[in-house]
């Protein structure tokens, strides 16, 4: 065997002792930014403790989205900070209850395509004090009526009412009154229309 041949497989043996071995322990705690990609880990308990605020799942207090539960299920880490959560699960898991159980309430917004969530939950939410509106497409009349144009035409009769007791009025304190009432209904009006074409196009 050539002294060539020797140098070049203890170079390769040596680097595969690093990559094998020495390397992960370098890299296991590398990352510092969390926006970096490609090396994503799950956190430590520690850092779960650290970052998160823990609830006694009997006695919740203000609900977020769950991180880690302890081992007993009697304790829930949640991140709070986020402001918006999308939950993901199959039927039968308890986030409903936390939200309904907890002391600050939040708005929830729940696709239930088969209606078994909201059988087994619309009661309990009621009584906690939700108000619980349903839109079914496939039945509609078992839907609360939502009218996206309401609040347009409460704001322009609103005007149109303030309007008529400018005109109806002699006392110029009133009518003073009637007219800024009618002016700012008329441009609150016009700010709901602007706003709903702006979601439509």
């Amino acid at each position: 065997m050539s002294l060539s041949l020797i140098i070049l497989l203890t170079i390769l043996i040596i680097f595969l002792i690093c990559f094998i071995y020495i390397e992960p322990i370098i890299s296991k705690h590398k990352i510092k930014n969390n926006n970096e990609y490609g090396s994503a880990r799950f956190s430590t308990f520690n850092e779960i403790n650290k970052n998160f605020t823990k609830e006694k799942i009997s006695n919740i207090n203000e609900v977020g989205f769950p991180v880690y539960y302890d081992k007993n299920i009697s304790h829930v880490w949640f991140d709070k900070e986020t402001p918006h959560y999308v939950y993901l699960g199959s039927s039968g898991i308890p986030m409903i209850s936390f939200i309904a159980n907890a002391k600050v309430k939040r708005s929830v917004f729940v696709t239930d395509p088969k209606g078994e969530i909201y059988h087994a939950t619309s009661k309990m939410l009621h009584d906690k004090g939700y108000k619980v509106l349903t839109i079914d497409f496939r039945h509609p009349e078992l839907s609360n009526h939502i009218n996206i144009l309401e609040p347009i035409i409460c704001e322009y009769e609103n005007y149109i009412k303030y309007d008529k007791l400018v005109n109806e009025t002699d006392n110029v304190d009133l009518k003073l009154d009637y007219q800024n009432k009618s002016i700012s209904s008329y441009a609150e009006t016009n700010r709901l229309i602007t706003s709903l074409a702006s979601m439509m196009t």
